[in-house]
């Protein structure tokens, strides 16, 4: 496998420190030859912060409004398909921290299997807990209702869950794609501001024919470390969230109108459950 192979995107959003600091760590692999940090119009001293790195491969590219995670990252992947050409496209979240060895197993993945098309790694928190899934699929309309609840997604996660390695949504907060297959089949949709791009992701993915794939490599994420400096709400947090599975069901499982207006109240009363629950974690934490 050929060194500088692979390029990456950070979008940053209000969160400098950590975005440079996993710059700076990206860049010293031997597999990165550029990252790319898309600034989404940060309304702190992000700028100040981000203008201070001084690496000929690190590339500054500056949104003139924030128009979501999706769309930061868009423009980031469009950014370096012009100035590169890269075979592939590592995606990371400010808030996480990536060892090389982990780099070098992303690349191998995708180097021997051309059924793939993005491939990810186990995400744990700083306490070295997995908390969060890194990957699942998408079933039927009525697993994936069920599975936006805090409380019925307990009983029923089991069903969107990966049976071995491969699946149809891998976790946003890191990944690697191949690149041709991401700006032909993939790509963020824009009219998701935050909360699920990984679903649109998988599904545009699956449809293409490809496959995606978790790997037992580690990485540690922070959970929502980024997305708390931006929105600091948890009611906000949920509505938007709601608001994203709301537009996923309607654009991607067709729901008809009807039927997404009589589950309003079950968006409702489940970001209020979310939020209670998120809330009395907090407390006890």
């Amino acid at each position: 496998m050929k060194t500088n192979c692979c390029s990456c995107v950070i979008v940053n959003y209000n969160d400098a420190i950590n975005t440079k600091k996993l710059a700076l760590t990206l860049i010293g692999f031997p597999y990165i030859s550029t990252v790319c940090i898309v600034d989404n119009a940060s309304v702190d001293d992000s700028r100040k912060v981000l203008e201070t790195i001084d690496h000929p491969d690190i590339h500054l590219v500056w949104n003139q409004h924030n128009g979501g995670y999706g769309a930061g990252n868009n423009t980031g992947i469009r950014y370096l398909k012009e100035q590169e050409n890269p075979k592939y496209i590592l995606i990371a979240n400010p808030d996480v921290i990536v060892e090389e060895s982990l780099i070098d197993h992303l690349l191998q993945e995708l180097e021997g299997d051309e059924s793939l098309a993005a491939v990810t790694g186990q995400p744990i928190n700083l306490e070295q807990e997995a908390r969060q899934l890194a990957g699942w699929n998408l079933t039927n309309i009525v697993d994936y209702l069920l599975t936006i609840n805090a409380v019925l997604s307990k009983f029923w996660c089991r069903k969107i869950r990966v049976k071995g390695k491969y699946c149809d949504c891998l976790s946003g907060s890191l990944l690697m794609v191949k690149a041709e297959i991401m700006l032909t089949y993939g790509m963020y949709d824009e009219r998701f501001f935050l909360y699920g791009e990984e679903n649109v992701l998988g599904w545009k993915l699956r449809q293409a024919g490809f496959r995606s794939c978790v790997i037992q490599d580690t990485y540690i994420h922070a959970h929502s470390v980024s997305i708390k400096r931006a929105i600091r709400s948890t009611w906000e947090r949920q509505k938007l969230l709601m608001t994203s599975h709301r537009l996923f069901i309607k654009e991607y499982y067709g729901i008809h109108p009807v039927g997404l207006f009589l589950l309003s109240p079950y968006f409702t009363i489940s970001a209020m459950m979310n939020a209670a629950i998120i809330r009395l974690k907090e407390r006890k934490s």
